[in-house]
């Protein structure tokens, strides 16, 4: 009986010789055996032409686009006929490369991003993930990573003005972070609504880039100029305005039912995509995994690195342990919910007035007959719980973050079924808006500002309505003062993880 042969479509394996990384995992296997083992986590195919979605548009025509070399959807690892024209160094870089994107959970993680903003662009992520992963190999001497290819210091330094180090930028930066300081790409005028910024940014004119004038910035044309220029001077108002598009990897956004909406580069994104115009296009769309197996994947791979680092030490494909590598973190519409719920739930009191329900139940008898002692009561101590939400209308919080918050501020209210206030302001309070259960609703209050900040009017005039718990939303930038007598939860961008807290408990708006 002859034995089945595999379909003639497909090709994992041309010959007894393998596919065509194989030589280089032996090398990384060679050099780093724990970290170049982790290549053997993943599947390795060959492949003649470049896989279908990864095309992205070409922002320089005078940038010509080389032969697709290789590429991975988050578990699989894809050689073109390009990748064995390159020195054994070079493909061993390549695919150490691929290894890091796999075992960081790019490609997952570029879909969970786009979930939770809705617009994301795939070029400018890919270059963020790029930046990191090279700058996390660049120790290596005996890997070489392909011409073009741009570090994380470099990316910062010509992009956003920050001049760090590769081992300081990678304690601090992730590629999620590093997309949203990059992408300032901007709606156009008459696409499907007015013009709009697609991150947060300082109202009142003050922009959030402290950098000033960059090689990145000099890089962008006048008429990008004069779209940012006009796109600092947008109201808070406009920053909370909910966008339901979804974007596609072109740059244009479409949504059903509405209007193609397309969005021009403002100065970052501009330089981001002139600095890396040679990248290799390496992240593959792939078919969406359940929130279950993304989250045990993630733990898997976190754990993998973390061994793999921890035994091949200098050789570690890891310049040292990254902010990059993170697990599946709690929602923090979760960890709110879970503060404030403590927080408003009604506290049992002792009533010494009535007796308690056992006491009542057994007459106040053992079941031998015997008396028993009184035991009183309990009574809720008050009537309803009391939450104050304070809102920093000069902060950098985007938009879509501002609708989640609100939505959930909500939910929260009509759960518990608590008083809430709302206190609006800068460096002095602006508004105040009771909030009642079923009445208001925190989305629809319309927000104005442009001030300084200063949080301790706004955190005094929450004082007066005793508040059991206030949710400060802001960016942590300006003076605090005391701390008042009820806890607060600092609510604030991911741009502000750096920023001390003066007192309370912080939780990140990812």
């Amino acid at each position: 009986m002859s034995t089945p042969t595999a379909p003639k479509a497909f090709k994992y394996q041309l010959d007894a010789s393998g596919h065509r990384g194989t030589r280089a995992i032996q090398r990384l296997v060679e050099y780093a055996p724990a970290s170049g083992g982790l290549a053997l986590w993943m599947q390795h195919r060959n492949v003649e032409s470049e896989p279908a979605g990864i095309q992205f548009k070409n922002t320089d025509n005078r940038v010509s686009r080389k032969p697709w070399i290789i590429g991975n959807d988050g578990s699989t690892l894809y050689y073109g006929p390009a990748f064995v024209q390159r020195s054994l160094e070079e493909q061993t870089g390549l695919v150490a490369h691929q290894v890091l994107h796999v075992a960081l959970r790019h490609v997952d993680r570029e879909q969970q991003l786009r979930k939770r903003l809705g617009d994301i662009d795939a070029e400018l992520f890919a270059v963020c993930a790029d930046a990191i992963v090279n700058a996390s190999l660049s120790h290596l001497g005996w890997l070489s990573l392909p011409k073009g290819s741009v570090l994380l210091d470099t990316l910062l330094l010509h992009v956003l003005g920050i001049e760090q180090s590769v081992d300081v930028a990678l304690h601090q930066w992730d590629t999620e972070q590093l997309y949203r300081a990059i992408d300032d790409r901007q709606q156009k005028q008459g696409s499907g609504g007015s013009q709009q910024k697609r991150s947060g940014g300082k109202s009142g004119g003050e922009s959030s880039d402290k950098s000033g004038t960059t090689q990145g910035q000099s890089l962008q044309q006048d008429d990008n100029k004069q779209m940012a220029e006009s796109a600092k001077s947008s109201s808070v108002q406009d920053m909370r305005a909910s966008s339901n598009n979804a974007v596609s990897q072109g740059g244009t956004a479409q949504s059903t039912g509405t209007p193609d909406v397309s969005y021009k580069d403002g100065p970052k994104a501009h330089a981001a995509r002139q600095l890396a115009a040679t990248i290799i296009r390496d992240l593959i769309p792939a078919p969406s995994e359940s929130p279950e197996t993304q989250a045990a994947q993630s733990q898997q791979w976190a754990e993998r690195l973390l061994r793999a680092h921890a035994s091949d030490s200098d050789q570690s494909f890891m310049r040292q342990l990254l902010a990059d590598n993170v697990t599946q973190a709690t929602p923090w519409e979760q960890i709110l919910r879970t503060r404030l719920q403590r927080a408003l739930s009604m506290q049992p009191d002792i009533n010494w007035s009535r007796p308690n329900r056992s006491w009542l139940a057994n007459r106040g008898r053992t079941s031998s007959g015997k008396r028993l002692p009184w035991q009183p009561g309990t009574s809720y101590s008050r009537t309803a719980p009391r939450l104050c939400i304070l809102v920093d209308v000069s902060g950098s919080v985007d938009d879509k973050v501002m609708q989640r918050f609100a939505n959930e501020v909500d939910r929260i209210v009509r759960t518990f079924r608590t008083d809430a206030l709302l206190i609006v302001g800068d460096d002095k309070v602006r508004e105040q808006h009771p909030l009642k259960q079923g009445v208001s609703e925190l989305r629809s209050i319309q927000f104005n500002g442009g001030g300084a900040t200063d949080f301790a009017p706004l955190i005094n005039a929450a004082s007066i309505f005793k508040p059991d718990i206030g949710v400060y939303l802001t960016d942590l930038e300006g003076p605090a003062g005391d701390a008042p007598a009820w806890p607060i939860v600092w609510a604030v961008p991911v741009e502000a993880n750096a920023q001390p807290v003066p007192f309370g408990q912080r939780i990140i708006l990812d």
